[in-house]
């Protein structure tokens, strides 16, 4: 029977804004895991730390491959279409990332995940889907 490494969560605050994604990247390189999620207080703030954080992990001179996503809010009622069909293949794409590493718990990469509460809240389709 094979044991189950514990998931550890790290809860950040109290930095300021563009010392984030610095304090992140040397947060995951001490500490690596196959996937980081990382929540921002609104899609803006997700996208420039998702840069922080790439910027940042490749400054440092971690020698394993990161990949830094945004998983923005769905815009369903948008009434722009081009920002609606962003929205979603982004959210598609980070789901399809996701999928293959469920169940792992130390992988060559990590994924870095940035998103928004929102975004968190809202349905995604079904696994099989």
């Amino acid at each position: 029977m094979s044991e189950l490494t514990p998931i550890v969560r790290h809860k950040l605050t109290g930095v300021c804004p563009p010392a984030r994604g610095a304090v992140i990247a040397a947060l995951g390189r001490e500490h690596p895991a196959p996937v980081w999620l990382v929540v921002a207080e609104d899609l803006k703030a997700a996208e420039h730390l998702a840069e922080d954080i790439a910027f940042f992990h490749a400054a440092l001179g971690d020698p394993r491959p990161q990949q830094s996503l945004v998983f923005p809010e769905s815009m369903l009622d948008s009434g722009e279409m081009r920002e609606a069909f962003a929205a979603s293949n982004d959210r598609l794409t980070v789901l399809s990332r996701l999928r293959p590493l469920r169940g792992f718990t130390t992988t060559p990469d990590t994924l870095v995940v940035v998103t928004t509460p929102a975004a968190l809240l809202q349905s995604v389709p079904a696994l099989e889907e």
